[in-house]
This record gives C-alpha cells, structure tokens and sequence, in this order.
C-alpha cells in the first residue's frame, strides 16, 4: 500500500526571486506566485541557467523541493543549493543534484534532500538540459518546504481517485451533444484509521500542521507511491499539486493500548 507523503509550507511563496535570464512577461517572480499557470521562462537554454530565491523567514525547514508545469526532460541535470548568503559560498552551503523523471499528465517532480535543512535564507536550482528543443527553461511553480509523511498504510477501504471532467454538456433535441469542454482534475479521498497523536498534532510535520499552513488556503504537494515516486504509474499519477478540499476532522479512538484518531482526507488537483 502507498504512504502519503505531502510537501506544505511553500516558503518560496514569500520569497524575492531572480534569475539568470528571464523573459520579461515571464519573470522569475511567477515561480513563487503559486499559481502554476504563471510561468518563468528564460531565454536561452544553457548549461548554467538558475532561478534563486531570498525566502522571507528561516524558521521553517526544508525536506523537500518540487517542480510544477516546467518543460525540464529526462535528460536534464539539475543543482539544487541552499546557503546563508546570496553568493552560494559559505562553510554552510547545501548542495546536491537531481535527475527529473517523466512527470505524465500531473506535471509534477520531486527531490528530497539527504537531510533536513534549517536556516537557509538563499536558495536556488541551476538547469542543464541536453534535451530540451524549446530553447528555453520554463517552470511555473518551485515548491520548497516541510514534507509531512504519514507512515501508516491507507485503511482498507484503500485510496479513491476519481478524475472529475467539470465539462459542460447538453443535448439538442434531436441528441445531438453540445460541449464547453473544460479541463479534468484528479480529486483523491484518503481514510486513514489508528493515527497516532503525534502524527495528527506535531508541530513540526503533523497533519494539524499541515491544516493550519495550507489546507484549503494554499496549495502544495501529494505523493503517494511504495518504493519510489516513479516506481509505478500509479505513483507518477497521483504526484499532484492542489490543496485540501476541506479541513479534516478527527474521530478519537482508543485502540491498540494508546490514543488513536480516524481521519479522511480529500485532496483536489490545482490546474
């Protein structure tokens, strides 16, 4: 069964952003606007391209960063550093790679760090991508924040995913169909039974948490998948970005000699 793992608390949201180049009706801005149709995009295609960001507040960490509506293949290379200083220089300088995957229809990529990181003021990820034939990088949405895992199976009445067409349609009298055609969204229903206390009430990474910085309010990020976040095409479906379609509520339980709490959530795709 997949663990459901979501990644809240954009900090990129509040941040001043630059870039190596930038279209100006594109500007690097738009990656922390949230929404993922307002996009950056530069101007060439090289091999040291970069988006930075000066994020508002340190005291959230970062677990996780992401990738939303962004034209990177799997061929591309791409750095991702997080510093105390705008020259990406000093003695605390986080630096690592990441190989993006083929995203499908969600438009959504992932990397984890190798370690929660706190304290970073300055962050940005650097492009190299040999496979691009646009002749520019273009990202609509970089997500950087705390991942929330819920490692406790889905109970098993097991996950729902339902892919909603709000397009309207109507018939002639003759039946012929008459179509507004709209674009789909992925609304996923989640059970959840036997939490425990501190998943539900954590401050740093509780669903509590995760309720309070988003919810309904702001978007953020789904995954749900086993062993990895490509492993499957069902966890490459189900890497989505929306937010909650309303606050859970949480059934008290005791069970299993400690104090359980019953939960359902809803997540709807953001397009």
């Amino acid at each position: 069964m997949p663990v459901v793992r979501m990644l809240y608390a954009n900090q990129g949201e509040d941040g001043a952003w630059t870039a190596s180049s930038q279209v100006p009706t594109l500007p690097a801005c738009h990656l922390g606007d949230g929404n993922r149709q307002k996009t950056w995009r530069s101007t060439g295609a090289g091999t040291c391209d970069y988006a930075a960001v000066n994020v508002c507040s340190t005291s959230l960490s970062v677990d996780r960063v992401a990738w939303v509506t962004y034209n990177f293949t799997t061929c591309a290379f791409i750095g991702i550093e997080g510093d105390c200083t705008s020259a990406f220089a000093s003695a605390s300088l986080f630096a690592t790679c990441f190989a993006p995957w083929y995203a499908g229809r969600s438009g959504v990529c992932f990397a984890d760090l190798s370690a929660r990181q706190t304290g970073k003021k300055w962050w940005r990820f650097i492009a190299c991508d040999t496979g691009v034939d646009d002749g520019y990088y273009e990202v609509g949405v970089f997500v950087l924040g705390q991942a929330a895992c819920m490692a406790v199976e889905v109970h098993g009445d097991g996950v729902r995913y339902q892919l909603v067409d709000p397009s309207v349609v109507e018939y002639a009298p003759a039946g012929t169909p008459k179509t507004w055609r709209l674009p789909p969204y992925a609304v996923i229903t989640l059970p959840h039974r036997f939490l425990s206390e501190s998943l539900v009430f954590d401050t740093g990474g509780g669903l509590q948490d995760v309720t309070r910085s988003g919810g309904r309010r702001a978007d953020m990020v789904l995954s749900l998948y086993t062993s990895a976040p490509a492993c499957t095409c069902m966890a490459v479906a189900t890497n989505l970005y929306g937010r909650l379609t309303e606050s859970p509520a949480y059934s008290y339980v005791y069970a299993g000699g400690g104090q359980r709490y019953d939960a359902a959530l809803t997540f709807r795709e953001s397009l």
